[in-house]
């Protein structure tokens, strides 16, 4: 089984991925995504219309830098504290999953504190948009340094994105509960593909040019 942790729809903002792309990834490569759109959660309730296995996620800026809930059942706004959004992810039983937290290009928690990072039960060491490798080297061994358990995500905001990193693990889709999450990523591998190296601007005004040709199929 396949997990590909941090993957956003067209809800949010800055992505272009439909609900049927995301079915189609599911269908032919076995990925289950983690759908973690910036601050909201407006593709769950079509994936599960879809029938689709996600891990329902948000990906949260918080005053100090952006983080990600998994496992959750209902959205966080943006802009709070991160203690406060921590509390709000427990208070639903979530997992806290920080993402890109050495990413000097992006909004990671080390920009504000390193001590964050501690804070989160699961940490990104490899993400497919970071353009350094040094970043999430020093991710890795972050997480490795202070027993942090270690996944990785593609952060895909484009459909071909979708797996170019994942979590390879021995269960299968029945077993990706929230209890058992932890204990999973202690026997898993990351399997990825960095290269080329992403060009995000670029893709989405091709991606959106395209979607507006089509007829705005799936937007939202």
């Amino acid at each position: 089984m396949f997990i590909d942790f941090h993957v956003h729809t067209m809800y949010s903002y800055d992505a272009c991925i439909s609900i049927d792309e995301i079915r189609q990834r599911w269908k032919k490569k076995h990925i289950i995504c983690a759908i973690t759109d910036h601050n909201t959660t407006k593709a769950w309730e079509r994936l599960k219309e879809a029938s689709i296995p996600f891990i329902p996620g948000e990906e949260i800026e918080t005053q100090q830098g952006e983080v990600i809930g998994l496992f959750l059942n209902e959205e966080i706004r943006k802009g709070l504290d991160f203690y406060e959004v921590k509390d709000l992810v427990k208070e639903q039983d979530g997992i806290l999953y920080a993402p890109h937290p050495f990413d000097v290009l992006r909004k990671g928690l080390a920009k504000a504190n390193e001590k964050l990072i501690k804070e989160c039960d699961v940490i990104e060491v490899v993400n497919g948009r970071t353009w350094n490798p040094y970043w999430n080297i020093r991710a890795r061994v972050f997480a490795k340094n202070h027993g942090i358990a270690k996944a990785g995500g593609s952060d895909a905001h484009l459909p071909w994105e979708i797996g170019k990193v994942v979590v390879k693990t021995q269960g299968d889709v029945d077993e990706i509960e929230k209890s058992n999450l932890i204990k999973l990523l202690s026997k898993s591998t990351i399997k990825y593909n960095l290269f080329p190296p992403p060009l995000p601007f670029i893709g989405r005004v091709v991606r959106w040019i395209k979607n507006k040709r089509k007829g705005g199929k799936d937007v939202p």
